[in-house]
């Protein structure tokens, strides 16, 4: 099955940049290609294309929450610093004493 949405008067155009993108190398050209050869029966392998092409769409056509960059807290930097000096002192100490 393959359907050209490009060419497809049935969605604006933004929903096709979001498909093209959603899509990757998959919808190179505007169109879709899928196939189904999972059964014997010619109706059965349609209507299981159909339903991937459909499941294809609505993830292409899902609109992705941008991250927002997070900040570590105060206390958390401090903990932080903490363990580093605690771990550099403990290193510290398995040194061999200097000799003068």
């Amino acid at each position: 099955m393959v359907w050209n949405f490009r060419a497809s008067r049935i969605i604006d155009d933004t929903a096709k940049e979001r498909l093209a993108a959603g899509l990757d190398s998959r919808g190179k050209g505007g169109s879709i290609r899928v196939v189904a050869d999972n059964s014997r029966s010619q109706w059965r392998n349609r209507s299981k294309a159909r339903a991937q092409l459909a499941e294809l769409l609505r993830a292409a056509l899902v609109v992705k929450t941008p991250r927002r960059p997070t900040k570590p807290s105060r206390a958390a930097h401090r903990r932080r610093l903490d363990a580093k000096r605690r771990r550099g002192d403990a290193k510290r100490l398995r040194k061999r004493p200097e000799i003068d």
